[in-house]
């Protein structure tokens, strides 16, 4: 989906989630291009989705963790980034773990504060 607008990368990460709807990283990546477009209100149901389906993946809870910041729920945002930062203590490269833990400290000082890294 490289070049694409992102409209029609929209369209076709909503294609494929009508497609494979218990497909958490599908899910994940329409969430978190909802999340980096402003589309929060979009973003928060499909990542609490993702999160459900696959709740030992780091990528998939920062992101959900992401879309409650960004929904104003500071508290639970902390909790599920927590949880990602758990998950890469043992597995993940360091550039993921460390891109988490600078995540959760902006959590920690506030949500209006949470980066959004690009797609």
């Amino acid at each position: 989906m490289g070049g694409q607008q992102p409209e029609e990368r929209r369209a076709a990460l909503v294609r494929a989630a009508e497609l494979a709807p218990e497909n958490a990283a599908v899910l994940n990546a329409l969430a978190w291009h909802d999340l980096t477009h402003g589309r929060v209100q979009q973003a928060l149901p499909v990542a609490r989705k993702a999160a459900e389906l696959a709740p030992g993946r780091a990528a998939v809870l920062d992101t959900y963790a992401t879309a409650l910041a960004k929904a104003s729920r500071c508290a639970e945002a902390v909790r599920v980034e927590e949880r990602a930062v758990e998950l890469t203590a043992e597995h993940a490269s360091g550039e993921l773990r460390g891109r988490l833990l600078a995540r959760l400290d902006a959590l920690r000082a506030g949500c209006a504060a949470v980066p959004l890294d690009e797609e």
